[in-house]
């Protein structure tokens, strides 16, 4: 049975392993190779590469300890690479750096997504941060926290998105913030994953998350001098002067004069607070335009990009 750590961001692992598979499948057509000839010790292991298929007794579909194998000690994924005729086992499990690239939108999309459920709670806060610099996301997200805890207030938003709406602003976030990062973030997939394995992959990931991928989103954090950055701040003030629903249907009678005057502040406050709020959210939209997810948030993953041999050993 998997521990909790190991049921971690599978939406991400699930893309690696799928990448995997359909790599050897490629490999294995191109020349005309039997799972015999894939991995001799155990050939379901390697019909299970072919097929996707994760079991119980191997639950990362590439085996990746070390065993001695013809009177020699390597690697298994090794010899599964080298049977598949790839240049190099870095190059069957994690792709060569023109074939990521072509599915690291994708990858980001996903590990992100994991990351918002996965992730530790002062990481999600960081991830929540870094979107929330998109003015749209900032108000969607500080809107659907309030319906949470304070529905009264929430509805001070006007917000009436249907389902596709919000799924798009928060993917035109999640590009925004992968647009800032593309080229680290892709340079640090290989720096971070290659000469390793897939074993116990869904920890493999958490550390990269923890290690590379929230460092990386502070340092754009802290760089990201946007519009959206000011209305961060802002909507944080505006929800907290909100009146609440008791203080909003008091009689005004039973009020003291100061107590009427802060309610009548407070409403000024906030009513002008939104006015700019939403000429930042314009601006920003202005000045960078909209984020285009289904251009780069994207898997255009094709076989041409391999790195196969071109003998068969």
């Amino acid at each position: 049975m998997l521990c909790e750590k190991d049921s971690l961001f599978m939406r991400i692992c699930d893309l690696i392993y799928s990448k995997i598979s359909a790599r050897a499948v490629f490999a294995k057509e191109r020349h005309s190779i039997t799972n015999e000839d894939i991995y001799i010790q155990n050939p379901a292991i390697a019909s299970n590469i072919i097929t996707n298929t994760r079991t119980k007794n191997n639950p990362y579909l590439v085996p990746g300890r070390i065993c001695t194998i013809n009177g020699k000690k390597q690697n298994q994924a090794e010899e599964v690479a080298r049977n598949l005729c790839f240049e190099s086992v870095n190059d069957f499990l994690w792709g060569n750096r023109v074939e990521f690239r072509s599915y690291s939108g994708e990858f980001f999309k996903n590990l992100i997504l994991d990351a918002m459920n996965d992730a530790t709670e002062e990481e999600k806060s960081v991830i929540k941060e870094a979107l929330s610099y998109y003015t749209p996301y900032a108000r969607l997200s500080t809107y659907n926290d309030l319906c949470k805890t304070d529905y009264y207030k929430a509805l001070n938003f006007e917000i009436d998105y249907d389902e596709k709406e919000e799924f798009e602003i928060k993917y035109e976030a999640l590009t925004r913030l992968y647009m800032m990062i593309e080229e680290d973030f892709i340079s640090s997939y290989f720096d971070f994953f290659y000469g390793k394995t897939t074993l116990k992959l869904n920890r493999t990931i958490t550390s990269y998350v923890s290690t590379i991928v929230i460092p990386m989103i502070k340092k754009v954090i802290a760089n990201d001098n946007s519009f959206g950055k000011t209305v961060k701040e802002i909507i944080s003030t505006i929800a907290k002067n909100m009146n609440n629903e008791i203080m909003d249907n008091l009689p005004l009678e039973t009020l003291s004069p100061r107590d009427r005057y802060k309610l009548k502040t407070n409403k000024e406050f906030v009513n002008a607070s939104f006015k700019y709020f939403k000429n930042l959210e314009k601006y920003q939209i202005k000045m960078e335009g909209r984020y285009n997810y289904k251009t780069m948030l994207i898997d255009s993953w094709s076989t041409q990009l391999l790195n196969l041999k071109r003998e068969v050993f």
